[in-house]
């Protein structure tokens, strides 16, 4: 995870992002279930700081596992980890960045 003074990142082993309406109780009683008709963020996401979905960042990873590291610097993001591409949205084609991906204007 990583913050900003605007936005809460979050990098990981996930595909989906759920929030209010898109959790239902599993059946055994422990545990939600996402409905997955929303948005994909496969590894990457962003928050604001009232912990709501930042829809204008829908960076993707290409791996099973996510990354593992990420930090804000003073133009943009950097995240490291298991995966061979990244896109900067979702749907598009990622381009090779082994281990290591820069999302200028983070």
């Amino acid at each position: 995870m990583a913050v900003t003074a605007t936005r809460v990142y979050l990098v990981g082993h996930y595909d989906h992002v759920c929030q209010d309406a898109s959790l239902t109780p599993n059946t055994g009683g422990t545990g939600f279930n996402c409905h997955l008709n929303g948005p994909v963020h496969r590894h990457l996401a962003a928050f604001d700081l009232n912990g709501v979905i930042d829809p204008g960042f829908d960076a993707q990873a290409n791996t099973p596992e996510g990354p593992d590291a990420v930090a804000v610097g003073p133009h943009a993001l950097y995240v490291g980890g298991n995966f061979t591409g990244v896109a900067d949205r979702a749907g598009t084609p990622p381009r090779s960045q082994n281990g290591f991906a820069l999302y200028p204007g983070a």
